[in-house]
């Protein structure tokens, strides 16, 4: 396979050896399988959940638009990902194949050959340039932290509008829309100013839509794209404002003593302009952006993440894949390239009276891994067999 072809995403795998054209190898879990619940896109635990699927991106023609590929990925996985307007959509993707793994590093993957790096907002995937990474979230808290602030200062039907603001909600927006347009919509719909609007440049956006997001949310979100933020006016009308080079964020956290030194020298590499003080021998005040709160939070708590791919077991794993007229030795090397734990020897299988070279089509759905060996092995009644592991393929000496 040469590298001069590009990705692209589907819910199928075709494997056209006249066209080189190799689709989309999903493989997910039993208990998440479906999820997507009619083509509606995932939220909440279900969004944090496909998120972690395995998933493979196979290859296609040179010359795919990341544009392209990501909107594909998107409607295929059911989840909101989104591309930063400073992103070029139009540039092609040179990622070889085989890239699979959890859908969130498949992601990562497509936003690192970009330039790019990956945020999560609410249960919309965010791909933003790299160079502006470690604010965006950052000051999303910081709003949320000043509405909070407020909706304490106020009492009643006031208290309860400043909090109507952190619920979630899905807002999109149509091709060519003028994110001008789009902030004061939104403000109507919440009930606020936009004082000066007239900040934000004109501009024509591709269409897209945000997930289960907060106004602040998507107001930050639109406005980072300008290097823009925002901030209340003294009566609760919005200004549009310069998002500042740095956003940091102040949170004290209780911790043994022993641990104080720990946990500077465990992230000081990592996040080195963050401010460490100490608050008495049990205390720590630690200034910086939301990505070191959350990695805080994950080494005092264990939790963090493993690769989606060793969380699922192998026997509960399911595959949608379609063959047509590809040969075996293809197949079956692809597929151990994008992960499928296949185990077989090709020089051995010919020995066993195996043509290699023979040309195999099928189309599975939802299948197990039985399904899956047999759809391989069954036209020329190879041997094998399944095991935790994987699938053995060929007569094992």
């Amino acid at each position: 396979m040469n590298s001069s072809h590009r990705f692209h995403c589907s819910e199928k795998l075709v494997a056209e050896r006249s066209l080189l054209v190799w689709l989309a190898v999903v493989m997910i879990a039993t208990s998440t399988a479906n999820a997507q619940g009619g083509g509606q896109l995932l939220k909440g635990s279900e969004f944090d959940k496909r998120l972690e699927e395995w998933t493979s991106l196979s290859l296609i023609d040179e010359g795919e638009p990341v544009g392209g590929l990501v909107q594909r990925l998107a409607d295929v996985r059911s989840v909101a990902i989104l591309l930063d307007r400073r992103l070029d959509p139009s540039r092609s993707v040179s990622l070889e194949p085989p890239v699979a793994g959890a859908l969130s590093e498949v992601v990562k993957q497509i936003a690192a050959d970009q330039g790019a790096i990956v945020e999560t907002v609410g249960s919309t995937v965010l791909i933003i340039p790299e160079d502006r990474a470690r604010r965006l979230r950052t000051l999303i808290a910081l709003r949320e932290a000043e509405v909070r602030d407020r909706a304490a200062r106020e009492q009643g039907a006031a208290s309860r509008t400043w909090l109507g603001l952190l619920e979630r909600t899905q807002f999109e927006w149509p091709l060519l829309a003028e994110p001008r347009e789009m902030v004061t919509q939104l403000a109507g719909q919440i009930d606020r100013t936009i004082i000066n609007p007239e900040a934000i440049p004109h501009d024509l956006w591709r269409a897209g839509l945000l997930a289960d997001a907060t106004a602040v949310e998507i107001l930050s979100l639109i406005l980072f794209q300008f290097d823009l933020t925002f901030a209340w006016t003294d009566n609760g009308e919005i200004e549009i404002v310069p998002a500042p080079e740095r956003a940091a964020l102040t949170e004290s956290y209780s911790l043994p003593s022993a641990q104080l030194e720990a946990i500077q020298e465990r992230f000081a590499k990592e996040f080195p302009a963050a401010d460490w003080n100490a608050r008495g021998s049990r205390r720590i005040e630690v200034t910086g952006p939301m990505e070191l709160h959350d990695a805080i939070r994950e080494w005092r708590t264990g939790s963090g993440g493993k690769n989606a791919s060793t969380r699922v077991g192998w026997k509960q794993r399911r595959f949608t894949l379609r063959v047509q007229q590809n040969p075996l030795d293809e197949v079956l090397k692809y597929l151990q390239q994008a992960g499928i734990p296949l185990e077989f020897d090709l020089e051995k299988l010919k020995e066993q009276g195996v043509d290699t070279s023979q040309r195999i089509s099928f189309d599975i759905k939802e299948a197990d891994a039985d399904e899956l060996a047999k759809a391989l092995c069954g036209p020329q009644r190879i041997p094998y067999k399944v095991t935790d592991g994987g699938i053995q393929i060929g007569r094992q000496d």
